[in-house]
């Protein structure tokens, strides 16, 4: 999840091409209690952010796998 913007936007916006339309479907995700989980954890220092990247890659490494299985970005 480190690319923010899509790889054909930046493309596009890199040859001056700024306008265009993409057929999309978005996908959010709220996990409830993250936030008194997150702080839960970090009370554990290092070990705790170990523990909160665990969990959430494994939300959200099935679904990305999946997008991009489909071409999707």
């Amino acid at each position: 999840m480190k690319n923010l913007v899509p790889k054909i936007i930046i493309e596009n916006y890199g040859n001056d091409n700024l306008n265009g339309k993409i057929e999309s479907t978005i996908m959010f995700i709220d996990i409830s209690g993250f936030t008194a989980m997150t702080q839960n954890l970090m009370q554990n220092g290092n070990e705790g952010a170990e523990i909160l990247t665990e969990i959430i890659n494994e939300i959200f490494t099935p679904s990305i796998k999946e997008i991009y299985k489909y071409n999707g970005f």
